[in-house]
């Protein structure tokens, strides 16, 4: 495994062998044909070992649920923004109807609604 994990970059090594063991991973180099295969292997291993040593029940998924959980609260807001401004928008342009304008400025924001 040296060319793979040289001798300069010791925590590398420590890393994924506590995490998978010299065997498994002499195992899984050996499988592989090429040997850009194999450097990319031993980076995608170097890679698991760090985030399963940071969080061992997760591993590299574990950012990836916070983040989702992060993208799906900020949806649930911007859904929520665009129901209200559709909710005021709706009682802005019932109350110039009910005045009897067809064409009204609504909110201050620029931009002109049609009546029926």
């Amino acid at each position: 495994m040296a060319p793979y994990l040289p001798s300069k970059e010791p925590d590398k090594f420590d890393r994924v062998h506590k995490v998978f063991g010299v065997e498994n991973v002499y195992k899984i180099l050996s499988r592989l044909e090429e040997s850009w295969q194999s450097e990319y292997a031993v980076n995608a291993l170097c890679y698991e070992a760090e985030a399963r040593i940071h969080d061992p029940i997760h591993g590299y998924v574990g950012p990836q649920m916070i983040y989702n959980n992060i993208l799906n609260n900020l949806k649930r807001e911007i859904d929520s923004a665009i129901n209200e401004l559709a909710t005021q928008d709706l009682v802005v342009q019932w109350y110039y109807l009910r005045e009897g304008r067809s064409a009204v400025r609504l909110a201050g924001r620029g931009r002109r609604a049609q009546g029926p």
